[in-house]
């Protein structure tokens, strides 16, 4: 976890090269070479290679010798399962994939050519309980989920290289969670073309049990766990191997034409066994569980996936395709959605409408018609908060939240997240040390934020780091479930963005440290003066949204406005900067209820 919260701060640190490099990727997503790399069996020679290097990461990275004897036991079964050795005179096929491998691999791989290991123990899954995420309390784990499901899956194996493969790096699975995650699609492959249909119905019921645990989180209206989200992940990465492979059956098979009948590749065995295990998993559930992860690109194509299946009523769906163009900020999609509907738009519906387009006082006075005609429903009083801080009324805002928890004291945890966010926005840190006082078991990011600038207000320095570590340690699961696809890079913007905040809370506050402690004036004047510049570069690197860019500029405005509290600095002129600079976002983005608020 360290060395995953230390890769994140440097993510904040270089963001520009950051942005370039998933810029490139997706500008060089190449169908062809993407077939290339595509390993379509474990007999693929790149597919030996490939699992070869993983475990010697794994070897080098053991922080103990146990890890690393399992490591080195995986090495010496791979070797003799590939045949792979160091070229000899007398046979020159023998060292193939051996040069492959640079010096330093062939340095640990030579004394495992001849090496003894064995595995004493062997796994024991008679008790295990299916489906086995969150079945107890260590499935909840996404570690132990990963690799106590591989494990099992790989027992399942009946090609009988394929099991020997599995089976070498099993020992190693149980404390490697991204070697369980490099070889779970071969092994899932295996079972689904080589099964029992009571396997194969088993992975089906794990695969739903993950997407629907994600959905119900989602349902409750908190924060999806970083378990949730790498669960959910694995699946969609699994899945994605099997439509994969289908698509490079296809390819590889001989053309056909017209007259001649069926492509021999639909009538395959392993082929339609893949198609059948596939139709088992719901398309509608993937596009919820989708959604609840903010994988909103993935959700839409799963949804459409799901209205073209038969029997299915495009107008029945339609608030959900709302919402998703909604949450991708395409108000077109929303406006197109909205065109096409056929019966009267509920109240939700308008107000998605209303808000794609900008237009939230519109979108105020639906949210209040519905708070007045369903007053039991909390959801309606999260949109308005949200509604309202995004366009700049913190304090109708924290006088609406204040309002509502007197009515109706069970909704505190719910609402407080928004007081909260209401108030270091306002810079009223009275109210905001009351509220997270009240609310200590809240977690959310703008709750977060909240404890990081009352850290720094009150002088603890403990207190400050601690919370900053936390605070980015929640941004890993999200972004690092984004980052096992490739071409993630629009969904694992938002936790860019706030690795980004929280860099800039980080290095004003040591700024803040080093004012304090030096008597130097202009000295002062140079540090902030250097901070302003650093963050006027980065901000250019920001994508160009209101969305995205005013949660930056407002939290620049309350780290000032604290600073001037605590300091003898004047910066008013750079607090005035970043209204304007709000201003014109708004103006760009024809916000203009936004523009006047803010001006």
């Amino acid at each position: 976890m360290e060395s995953q919260s230390k890769e994140k701060e440097c993510v904040t640190i270089t963001p520009s090269i950051f942005d370039l490099h998933y810029r490139l990727e997706l500008l060089t997503n190449n169908p062809k070479e993407e077939r290339a790399k595509f390993h379509s069996s474990i007999e693929d020679d790149n597919f030996a290679v490939g699992l070869i290097n993983e475990v010697v990461k794994a070897f080098l990275a053991a922080p103990e010798s146990r890890m690393q004897d399992c490591a080195a036991y995986a090495l010496q079964e791979l070797l003799k399962i590939y045949h792979i050795s160091k070229p000899s005179d007398d046979d020159k096929t023998s060292g193939k994939l051996w040069t492959r491998f640079p010096e330093h691999v062939q340095q640990i791989l030579v004394p495992l050519l001849s090496s003894k290991y064995i595995v004493n123990k062997k796994s024991d899954f008679s008790q295990l309980t299916k489906p086995i995420y969150c079945s107890n309390e260590k499935t909840r784990k996404f570690q132990d989920w990963a690799n106590i499901w591989t494990s099992y899956l790989s027992s399942k194996v009946k090609n009988e290289k394929a099991h020997e493969v599995f089976q070498a790096c099993g020992a190693l699975i149980k404390h490697v969670v991204s070697l369980a995650l490099y070889i779970l699609p071969y092994v899932v492959l295996q079972v689904v073309v080589g099964g029992t249909q009571e396997e194969i119905v088993e992975i089906s019921e794990e695969i739903k049990e993950v997407l629907n645990q994600t959905r119900k989180t989602d349902n409750k209206n908190r924060p999806i766990s970083n378990s949730h989200h790498l669960s959910a992940q694995t699946v969609f990465s699994v899945l994605d191997y099997l439509v994969k492979w289908k698509r490079f059956q296809a390819q590889k098979a001989p053309v056909s034409y017209p007259g001649k009948g069926k492509p021999g590749y639909l009538t395959d065995p392993q082929y339609v066994a893949v198609t059948g295990f596939l139709e088992m998993i719901p398309q509608n559930l993937l596009a919820d569980a989708c959604h609840a992860c903010k994988a909103y690109t993935r959700a839409l194509m799963h949804l459409e996936h799901f209205l073209t299946s038969k029997g299915q009523n495009l107008q029945d769906h339609l608030d959900f395709m709302q919402k998703l163009y909604g949450d991708m900020d395409e108000p077109d999609g929303v406006y197109g959605v909205a065109s096409i509907r056929q019966a009267q738009p509920t109240v939700m519906e308008e107000i998605l409408a209303h808000e794609s387009l900008g237009h939230h006082h519109d979108s105020q006075a639906c949210y209040e018609k519905a708070i007045q005609s369903e007053a039991d429903d909390v959801t309606y009083h999260q949109g308005l908060l949200k509604s309202l801080l995004e366009i700049g009324q913190e304090t109708q805002a924290l006088l609406h939240a204040t309002g509502a928890i007197s009515e109706r004291p069970d909704w505190s945890s719910q609402l407080s997240s928004y007081m909260v966010e209401a108030a270091w926005k306002l810079g009223d840190w009275q109210k905001l040390e009351t509220f997270l006082e009240s609310n200590k078991s809240t977690q959310s990011w703008p709750v977060g934020i909240g404890k990081i600038l009352i850290g720094a207000k009150n002088k603890r320095e403990e207190q400050f780091v601690e919370q900053l570590r936390v605070v980015r340690c929640e941004q890993i699961g999200p972004l690092s479930a984004a980052s096992m696809e490739s071409g993630s890079y629009l969904r694992g913007y938002e936790y860019i963005v706030r690795l980004h905040m929280l860099n800039e809370i980080q290095e004003s506050c040591r700024c803040l440290l080093g004012i304090r402690n030096t008597e130097n004036e202009s000295e002062r004047t140079s540090t902030a003066e250097q901070l302003l510049r650093q963050w006027e570069t980065r901000f250019q690197t920001v994508q160009c949204s209101f969305r995205t860019q005013e949660p930056l500029l407002a939290l620049r405005r309350t780290l000032f406005t604290l600073v001037q509290r605590l300091t003898n600095l004047d910066l008013d002129q750079e607090i005035g900067r970043w209204w304007l600079s709000s201003a014109r976002i708004a103006r760009n983005c024809k916000l203009n209820v936004t523009l006047i608020k803010v001006l």
